[in-house]
């Protein structure tokens, strides 16, 4: 193996833009992290995850947007 097969592409990445959004770690701390782990323990499946992190994420960084 090639060690510099990872280190090639390395020139072309760039930061996620989630993070530098106002609001982003309220939205993750209190909406997608406890979502993740209700999923993960059981009490919701995926789908309702999902539409939680829809609903309540966009309402979270509404908040942020005036």
């Amino acid at each position: 193996m090639d060690r510099a097969t990872g280190i090639a592409p390395a020139g072309s990445l760039r930061s996620a833009p989630a993070p530098s959004i106002r609001g982003h770690p309220e939205r993750k701390g209190k909406i997608a992290t406890p979502g993740l782990r209700e999923h993960y323990s059981g009490v919701i499946d995926m789908d309702a995850a999902q539409r939680r992190f829809a609903r309540d994420g966009s309402l979270a960084l509404a908040g942020y947007q005036r």
